[in-house]
């Protein structure tokens, strides 16, 4: 849900925060600039630290982001609108860096012959989490309502993140460790 570029939160934009064509536009412009941020900054960050601890930090990186949004979403008062629209921004770098580790783990990990159906699962997967958002939207469909799916997005986030840092980090250095 907090994506600059998300039908739900440019609904919840236009309709809650009445904001403007001209500032939606922008904003939405501006995550696909910290998109390709990300991509800058990755391999930088990646130079320094494992593929793993270099994915661990920038989801966290962006759990952290999304907290934030969280916390100035609540607060009533343009600057905090502005703060909510910068995190969620920031986030972005956080979420893009670490897809691009997630990539380079698959394609580590994954012998080459089950790399399209893993993909495949995994690109199914994405598809199902998106069309459960949408349904969501439908259950949480007013303005009053849109605090709601922030919620369960940050906490989403929050929680892979956690696991992520945790569990799945140590198993796969480990992994990783064994395998070179």
């Amino acid at each position: 849900v907090l994506s600059p570029h998300g039908v739900l939160l440019t609904a919840f934009l236009k309709g809650g925060w009445q904001l403007s064509e001209p500032v939606i536009g922008t904003f939405r412009g501006l995550g696909a600039v910290l998109g390709l941020v990300a991509t800058s900054i990755y391999p930088i960050y990646r130079k320094k630290h494992s593929v793993v601890e270099t994915s661990k930090r920038l989801l966290l990186f962006q759990a952290a982001m999304v907290t934030a949004a969280l916390y100035f979403f609540f607060q009533k008062s343009n600057m905090s609108q502005l703060i909510f629209l910068g995190a969620v921004l920031a986030s972005r770098i956080g979420l893009y860096g670490f897809s691009l580790g997630e990539i380079e783990l698959r394609q580590r990990l994954i012998p080459e012959s089950l790399r399209g159906e893993v993909n495949g699962v995994a690109s199914a997967l994405n598809s199902l989490a998106t069309l459960f958002i949408f349904c969501m939207g439908l259950i949480f469909s007013t303005p009053d309502s849109f605090k709601y799916l922030v919620i369960i997005s940050v906490l989403a986030v929050v929680l892979a993140s956690v696991l992520f840092a945790t569990l799945v980090s140590d198993r796969l250095k480990n992994h990783l460790a064994k395998n070179n």
